[in-house]
């Protein structure tokens, strides 16, 4: 990586454009390329006989044609839906903060974007989703047994298969990303389970909504959201061997991002629902900020509505029922309130890594991501 200015470049193919807000997208756009060439080296069937005979499997009797139907052409085809890529992004632009050249460690970027595809595969099932990114959900084509599967496999097996592939990792750093990985996996399962709780009927005579307070909801969302957000930057900071503050710092303002997506989600859900339809939260009653502030903040009665509105079977809300919860939600300025909050939360954070980075052209990028994502509208 070169030196221009003063200021450190990040890859060449974005090193033209301006670190600002304005062209976060065009840059997060250019850097997931360079990630969806990496993840097609990964979600290989040949790769993934490699990393099956290298965990102490040697007897080679698996049928390509098998593992490509049941496995990688699952996962292949909901990748191909595209996204953001934005975890990947902003580990990506980390590493270039800390100094060196992401080219180094392009093989373990992928990572976090598997993971994520595999919590999607999971989320749609649990969720009863039949859409994902206004396509069909992967268990809508494959089947939900082939797509818990998929979910499952792509939390472990790209983890094996990179690490496998890179035996010049020294020990203490192998240990340090296997510890950061399964504390992530750990969390994003704990906060799927709260998340899942708030908004499942069993639950409803053990936790009364208005018991849920803003600060379990910040809890999940950065376990959730968080997390795998946070695995990425701590990778960052331990491939580049930086110290434990710089190492924590990044992972706080990895987390503040994803829980401040996950908020930035939540409203535009009930404003211009974002490749779901308008209101699909409320469909399926899922808490939110934005549902936790009203219920602590506005009238009884209005509270009341709005709790019967969100424990209606599904098929019994009504567009109408939908916009009338919304108007609840939207009488008492719960979605302003909302977007303070991920705002603060950003701000917090980044203060931190403010400190332990110099400036940089990558610093600056990593400042426009987080402003970019907090406010989005797409």
């Amino acid at each position: 990586m070169g030196e221009e200015g003063g200021t450190k470049t990040i890859l060449p193919n974005v090193s033209d454009l301006a670190p600002s807000r304005e062209n976060v997208l065009q840059y997060m756009g250019r850097l997931a390329k360079l990630v969806d060439v990496e993840m097609s080296r990964v979600i290989t069937a040949e790769r993934l006989l490699r990393t099956i005979r290298a965990v102490g499997d040697p007897e080679n009797v698996f049928d390509d044609r098998v593992l490509n139907h049941a496995i990688i052409e699952p996962t292949k085809y909901l990748i191909g839906l595209g996204g953001k890529r934005w975890r990947p992004s902003l580990m990506i632009t980390m590493i270039s903060a800390l100094g060196r050249d992401p080219r180094e460690f392009m093989a373990f970027v992928p990572l976090v974007e598997s993971i994520h595809t595999g919590t999607l595969v999971v989320d749609d099932v649990e969720d009863r989703s039949p859409t994902r990114r206004n396509n069909p959900s992967v268990h809508m084509l494959y089947g939900i047994d082939t797509a818990i599967n998929v979910g499952s496999i792509n939390y472990f097996y790209p983890i094996q298969a990179v690490l496998n592939g890179n035996k010049n990792i020294d020990p203490n750093t192998r240990l340090k990303l296997y510890e950061v990985y399964v504390d992530t996996l750990t969390k994003a399962h704990i906060a799927q389970g709260q998340d899942i709780a708030w908004h499942s009927s069993w639950v409803k005579p053990i936790v009364d909504r208005r018991t849920v307070t803003e600060q379990q909801y910040l809890q999940m969302v950065k376990g959730k959201t968080g997390s795998v957000a946070a695995m990425g930057a701590k990778y960052a900071a331990i491939l580049c061997g930086a110290d434990d503050a710089v190492v924590d710092a990044f992972g706080d303002f990895a987390t503040a991002i994803g829980a401040a997506f996950q908020i930035r989600d939540d409203i535009n859900n009930v404003t211009i629902g974002t490749g779901k339809e308008v209101g699909e939260d409320i469909v399926e009653g899922k808490n939110s900020l934005l549902v936790i502030y009203t219920l602590q903040h506005g009238s009884k009665e209005d509270g009341d509505r709005l709790i019967e509105i969100f424990n209606m079977k599904n098929e019994e809300k009504t567009p109408e029922l939908i916009q009338e919860a919304i108007a609840i939600i939207n009488k008492y300025g719960a979605i302003g309130y909302a977007q303070d909050v991920a705002e603060s939360l950003v701000t917090g954070a980044w203060s931190k890594v403010d400190k332990v980075l110099p400036d940089s052209t990558a610093k600056q990028w990593l400042h426009a991501m987080g402003e970019f994502l907090i406010n989005r509208e797409v």
